[in-house]
């Protein structure tokens, strides 16, 4: 299948292709996008990524690397069921941060890095290591973001439900 897609569409597979499997002993599910009527969603077994949209045709898409035009076929399978790895209940705790704060605090940082949140309204903290070189060992680092007054985003691609009996839509709010 050959689709035309246009930047909206792209800048959204840019971003959820960050999740896919990549490599080559890639499975076909995983390796793919999963598009739906509600949403665009990639998991590699260890991250998800999902947007709220949906201008692709149904189905678990395997594609490279898209240009304006996609060449995309349907796989076979059933995608992962994303929603029963999702957190479910209330968060202990919700900040919003400037994205570009956020990305700045992690380029350069190896491997792992720690989250350190105490609270909606007070800084969080990253702790990571820095790589200087081949030569010598990653040295600590530390980076402190202040939290963005401003109301936190809520979309997600399966409402957080305490009751797991109960089948939610994807992308449905409260």
């Amino acid at each position: 299948m050959i689709t035309r897609i246009d930047k909206l569409t792209l800048k959204a597979l840019r971003y959820i292709d960050r999740a896919r499997e990549k490599g080559i002993d890639r499975t076909p599910i995983l390796s793919g996008i999963n598009s739906t009527e509600y949403l665009l969603e990639a998991c590699d077994g260890f991250r998800y990524h999902a947007v709220n949209t949906s201008l692709l045709p149904v189905g678990i898409l395997d594609y490279e690397k898209p240009a304006g035009i996609m060449e995309a076929d349907i796989v076979d399978g059933t995608y992962p069921d994303a929603s029963e790895a999702m957190p479910t209940g209330e968060p202990t705790c919700t900040i919003t941060v400037k994205t570009k704060f956020l990305r700045d605090a992690l380029t350069g940082l190896t491997e792992n890095v720690t989250l350190v949140i105490y609270d909606e309204n007070r800084a969080m903290e990253i702790l990571g290591k820095v790589s200087t070189d081949k030569r010598n060992p990653p040295i600590e680092s530390y980076a402190l973001i202040m939290p963005k007054q401003s109301s936190a985003l809520s979309w997600r691609p399966y409402t957080p439900d305490t009751d797991t009996d109960t089948d939610t839509e994807p992308g449905a709010t409260d």
